[in-house]
């Protein structure tokens, strides 16, 4: 996208400027309850499940090495959460239906208490601003060269029509991007490229071009804004909601339940809920959540002693972490208390771990090679969650198991302690 370079990067220095607001008080204060705000309490904290030092930075030094910030013990002043690169990556695959994945390039997110949707360690330097750039046009472009996909943002001739197509599209792709309605002034303030175009001789689809990667580097489309008093509205609500559970945008569904206010009604937003989980999108949860908050996100690059345990591959950590992931996920749908999981003698299994375990119970015949199946009682020689093989690799060292290790794990992960360092001199 070679024309309107100053339009490039001036809307780059525009998304700067309104991002160095990113930790200003936006609503009331965070909540000095030591309990913290709950779901849908007023604006305050993070939101997801973190806060920093108070500094607003959480603890991170911003150099997008994943640096991890230490657990918060209060809560920061509110912030504009940053989206991470995977939200990047699932935002604009559902936005713009493409399948590049620009966030991949991105700086490595600082993480807060171990999870990267901490708003306090979700920090801003000039390396994300770069990429924000060149991922936004990148984007366009690709939209572009598709003449499919492009006739669904852009059903009319925007140089026959000019700026009366362009604001029927820049409106429509805006709310939709943005994750809220838009007003008549910011649609007017998006024109500014097709006016520049105009007046450099290029081509109102240049300047139409720019617009759309200007709505890309906005601060509305960058980080999850929550600008009102007290309560979130529906449209923060549905926001929050989405990258909570997906990992991703409100789908139109949730940003009509906004729109006609029943996301904010109790029955409204439990409906959401339901229906939400129930899409394969909620897998993002047991990704994004489950798996950091018990560790194995990383399972495969765990090191162990291949001379004592030639077994362990590759192939069987990606079946352990599945395991996990189904684990969590059959609890998390059942009616169960959570305890329960503690208790579970089941779990699941494909043909590499059933051999790995020692389960002599042979394969459905409906299930598929490859594919998982169930296993109940004393054939699945499991004991619930703390007995799940990714949970026990990962709290063991490289050759042998660790009590204390599976001690620290307990006490951090699931009793919230907090271990303090020796005593000075041992």
């Amino acid at each position: 996208m070679a024309p309107l370079n100053l339009w490039g990067r001036a809307a780059v220095l525009l998304s700067v400027v309104g991002a160095g607001a990113c930790t200003a008080e936006l609503g009331q204060k965070a909540s000095s309850d030591p309990d913290g705000p709950g779901p849908g309490s007023p604006v305050g904290g993070d939101g997801d499940g973190g806060g920093g030092d108070g500094d607003g930075d959480g603890g991170g030094d911003g150099d997008g090495d994943g640096d991890i910030v230490s657990q918060p013990g209060t809560f920061s002043l509110p912030v504009m959460r940053r989206l991470n690169r995977t939200e990047y990556n699932n935002t604009v695959r559902d936005l713009l239906f493409t399948d590049l994945t620009p966030a991949d390039t991105f700086p490595t997110d600082d993480l807060g208490g171990g999870f990267p949707t901490v708003g306090a360690a979700l920090s801003i330097s000039p390396p994300y601003v770069i990429s924000y750039e060149a991922a936004a046009h990148a984007l366009i472009d690709d939209l572009f060269a598709s003449e499919e996909r492009l006739a669904e943002f852009v059903p009319c001739d925007v140089e026959a029509e000019g700026q009366t197509c362009a604001r029927q599209v820049l409106g429509a792709f805006a709310e939709r991007a943005w994750r809220r309605p838009v007003t008549e002034d910011e649609v007017t303030a998006l024109l500014h490229p097709l006016n520049v175009a105009q007046t450099v001789g290029s081509t109102q689809v240049d300047g139409l071009r720019h617009a759309l990667a200007a709505v890309l580097l906005s601060p509305y489309f960058i980080f999850k804004v929550e600008v009102s008093e007290g309560t979130l509205d529906g449209f923060e609500l549905a926001t929050r909601l989405s990258y909570s559970l997906w990992g991703t945008m409100p789908d139109e569904a949730l940003l009509g339940a906004a729109r006609s206010g029943e996301l904010v009604t109790d029955q409204g937003l439990q409906a959401q809920v339901q229906r939400m989980l129930e899409d394969p999108k909620a897998e993002a949860l047991l990704d994004n959540f489950a798996a950091r908050w018990l560790d194995y996100d990383n399972l495969e690059h765990h090191e162990v002693n291949a001379e004592l345990f030639p077994e362990f591959t590759y192939e069987l950590a990606e079946s352990m972490k599945q395991e996990a992931n189904l684990f969590i996920r059959d609890h998390l749908f059942s009616d169960l208390p959570a305890s329960q999981m503690l208790l579970s003698s089941h779990t699941f299994v494909d043909d590499g771990l059933s051999a790995h375990y020692g389960i002599t119970e042979p394969r459905p015949l409906d299930t598929a090679a490859g594919s998982f199946w169930r296993v109940d009682g004393a054939a699945a020689h499991r004991g619930g969650l703390l007995t799940l093989g990714a949970l026990l690799t990962h709290t063991s060292l490289t050759s042998r198991t660790s009590p204390v290790k599976r001690g620290d794990f307990v006490f951090k992960h699931m009793l919230c302690g907090v271990i303090p360092p020796p005593p000075a001199g041992v």
